[in-house]
């Protein structure tokens, strides 16, 4: 009996130094593409304090990028997102969703960097519009950029 209450107390010991490993630092990284949109997403601990979410949007060679961080994890929210384009606008819907994941308790920031390519050169006003898992949506950030 002894050894069987010996044996048990090892177990706990092992799944407890198991449990306390070094912590997660990011989960997968998550790339989709939609169109002429490719779509990185990834999470990552964070430090409490500031919520990022307007981002920001960049014109280039032939594309724009748009990047924007706010808190969240890829375990419990899954982001989707879709471009629509026509000349001279751009609209990137970003799209947030509860997922049904039983997750850690830590505080995590979820990233993505949205590219749009294919595009002609000229100047896009680009209007980045975030949707809630709740539903609730809105325009984020709207802004002139030049694609070359």
């Amino acid at each position: 009996m002894r050894a069987l209450f010996g044996m048990m107390a090892l177990l706990a010991t092992a799944g407890c130094s198991t449990a306390v490993a070094t912590p997660d630092t990011t989960h997968d990284t998550i790339v989709t593409t939609d169109g002429p949109l490719k779509l990185t997403v990834s999470d990552a601990l964070a430090t409490p304090g500031v919520m990022f979410i307007a981002g920001s949007v960049t014109g280039g060679s032939g594309m724009v990028t748009a990047a924007s961080t706010r808190y969240g994890s890829l375990c419990s929210t899954g982001v989707a997102g879709h471009a629509t384009v026509s000349p001279g606008a751009i609209t990137l819907q970003v799209t947030y969703s509860d997922r049904q994941a039983v997750c850690t308790q830590e505080i995590r920031a979820i990233s993505y960097r949205a590219e749009i390519g294919n595009l002609a050169p000229g100047t896009y006003t680009v209007k980045v519009v975030h949707t809630n898992g709740d539903g609730s949506s809105g325009a984020v950030l709207t802004q002139q950029v030049t694609v070359t």
